[in-house]
């Protein structure tokens, strides 16, 4: 007898893997219209990102290594017990340092004016770094201008239809 050979039938081809979704995706959620991006490194692109820090909504933050009385603990041993705090108004946020020990230091965007120590009150703008005493860590000011004008977007304006009908029902009220 010849032998016969008969080829194995064709597996189907394996789906590939679904891409991840776009930066956009709207499943995502977005950030907050306030926050520090949390990074670890030298401030010249090799930054790794640790986390988010949410600043929405709070008029002032204290920062320190105390966590029972802080609003943000810092757990660097450079860092003082009462360290720095962050004052907001409306979508300007000002940090000050609080006479820590090792100081709070302030490198504006670019970084063209290099790090600054923080002697008096000072205005942070988007992309601005900050960071504790002698800590790798720096918290980098970021600006959702999408999330701020949503918070802060009025009501829509009425028709004149809806204003007549409210007007009809508060009066039956």
């Amino acid at each position: 007898l010849d032998e016969i050979n008969i080829p194995a039938p064709a597996r189907p081809p394996r789906p590939a893997a679904a891409p991840p979704p776009p930066a956009g995706y709207a499943g995502s959620k977005p950030p907050p219209a306030l926050y520090f991006d949390v990074v670890r490194g030298d401030g010249q692109g090799r930054d790794d990102l640790l986390g988010r820090l949410d600043l929405s909504g709070a008029s002032q933050l204290t920062f320190g290594r105390d966590a029972s009385r802080v609003d943000i603990p810092l757990e660097h041993a450079s860092v003082s017990r009462h360290h720095a705090t962050m004052t907001f108004d409306g979508d300007a946020a000002y940090v000050s340092d609080i006479k820590s020990t090792h100081g709070t230091y302030l490198t504006k965007k670019g970084g063209e004016d290099g790090e600054k120590k923080i002697t008096e009150l000072t205005r942070m703008e988007e992309g601005d770094h900050i960071r504790f005493g002698e800590s790798s860590r720096r918290y980098v000011f970021r600006k959702n201008a999408a999330a701020a004008a949503a918070a802060n977007e009025p009501p829509p304006a009425l028709t004149p239809t809806e204003v007549v009908v409210n007007l009809v029902v508060s009066e039956h009220a």
